[in-house]
């Protein structure tokens, strides 16, 4: 297996035809058939059933396409890393981070830093912890950002606190018993239909804060996406456990946020692995940012 066989698969995925990708690659069909005929006896596994008009992926090939996306993206950054000249700093820094309003700040820094870098590209993937710290172990990704130190394990990680002091409450419906209250208690939150974050769920500060297990509460549903949940809400779905600043309230919308009390406060964290090989790049981002947050 090979840098050119994970190219081939990517085309094919992606055309959803052996007949297009050999067009656009320009080789010939019986090749590429030839090449996943390889790839499948090399992995033991079959990649793809073959229909009257496109393929479709097996289990083993979603797997496969979307690892093949990370190691090609690794592999494009790297080679770009290396033939860069060796004053120039280049390439794309890759983010991994959740919906949070911590992309607020983030966002004017990474503005000013491409206006100083130029040839810099920024690649910003949405994830939940979980998925952050296995792009960032594997080194997919430069960058994590969390919201939480419990969640994200801050003493495996070299990390700078972003100036992010963000309130957790719930964002209430009309319908809801909740609706009228200057404030949630742990008591209020008994048997109401919530939304909650698949990230947050094991949240020490939240299980502090309520003083039971998450599981002690009546979740109808879990969410990666906030606005996504905030639309299932609206329908009346549940109320919504969520940080102030993450949901942009429609014009017209009747729901309104409420803040927990005791407060309970959220801090946001850019972090990284101390034991990668930096690029030039990542290095000046995190010396851009030291540098705003010494100020």
């Amino acid at each position: 297996m090979d840098i050119r066989v994970l190219r081939y698969f990517v085309a094919v995925v992606e055309t959803k035809s052996v007949t297009a990708a050999a067009e656009a690659l320009h080789i010939t069909q019986p090749t590429l058939s030839r090449q996943f005929k390889e790839l499948e006896d090399e992995l033991g596994k079959k990649l793809f059933e073959r229909g009257s008009r496109h393929i479709t992926l097996t289990e083993a090939g979603e797997l496969f396409y979307s690892r093949a996306l990370m190691i090609l993206e690794l592999f494009n950054n790297t080679k770009e890393e290396i033939t860069a000249k060796n004053d120039e700093i280049s390439g794309t820094i890759s983010i991994a981070m959740g919906e949070s309003p911590v992309l607020n700040f983030l966002a004017k820094n990474l503005t000013e830093f491409k206006q100083k870098y130029s040839k810099v590209k920024f690649n910003i993937v949405s994830c939940n912890d979980d998925t952050m710290r296995y792009l960032l172990k594997t080194e997919i990704c430069d960058f994590g950002v969390a919201i939480s130190a419990s969640e994200i394990g801050l003493n495996e990680y070299s990390y700078l606190t972003l100036p992010l002091k963000n309130s957790w409450g719930v964002l209430t419906r009309p319908e809801s018993p909740l609706y009228d209250k200057e404030y949630i208690t742990p008591s209020d939150l008994k048997g109401i239909p919530l939304l909650f974050s698949t990230q947050s769920l094991n949240n020490e500060e939240f299980r502090s804060w309520l003083n039971a297990p998450t599981s002690k509460l009546n979740i109808v549903c879990t969410y990666n996406l906030p606005q996504n949940a905030y639309m299932l809400a609206e329908a009346n779905l549940a109320d919504m456990v969520c940080l102030k600043d993450c949901i942009n309230l429609k014009q017209n919308s009747q729901m309104k946020f409420i803040p927990l009390k005791p407060s309970l406060e959220a801090t946001g964290f850019l972090v990284w692995k101390e034991q990668r090989t930096p690029s030039k790049a990542a290095v000046k981002l995190v010396e851009h940012i030291r540098n705003v947050l010494s100020k």
